[in-house]
């Protein structure tokens, strides 16, 4: 059982497990629009909401090495999907609040962006003799 505010899970073997907790997690929510969406010759705008979909700008500074290989595994093994890697994720929401009506968490399938990795500190004296930064973002698909 995971803790009530951990920030991100990823599904590791058919299970959301839970990651180590990110330096910054930027979440952005999408209103999708049908194609059809737009302004007039008048200027007026019409729109169709067809969904609300949700990315996650991860980013992780100063990380051990082993939690940072913990969530690029998670990434990496994801199932592949009608030739997507789709992720299961479920990532804290900004709008909850006790007492709400709103789900605690978003969860849903997201594909992983970019990942990039640097590392930052090289210790030899250390045990895994490295610190790392991770950055990627997921997407909702």
């Amino acid at each position: 059982m995971s803790a009530p505010d951990v920030l991100l899970q990823l599904e590791v073997n058919g299970v959301l497990t839970d990651m180590p907790d990110p330096m910054k997690c930027d979440i952005n929510e999408q209103d999708i629009q049908t194609s059809k969406s737009g302004r007039d010759e008048r200027g007026e705008m019409w729109s169709q909401h067809v969904a609300t979909k949700y990315t996650a700008d991860i980013g992780y500074t100063n990380e051990e090495y082993d939690n940072v290989a913990q969530v690029l595994n998670a990434i990496d093994n994801a199932p592949l999907v009608d030739g997507m890697k789709k992720i299961r994720a479920r990532i804290l929401n900004p709008k909850y609040y006790p007492g709400s009506a709103l789900n605690r968490f978003i969860t849903g399938y997201f594909y992983a962006g970019d990942r990039k990795v640097s590392i930052v500190q090289w210790m030899p004296d250390r045990a895994n003799g490295k610190l790392m930064n991770l950055s990627f973002t997921l997407i909702e698909v």
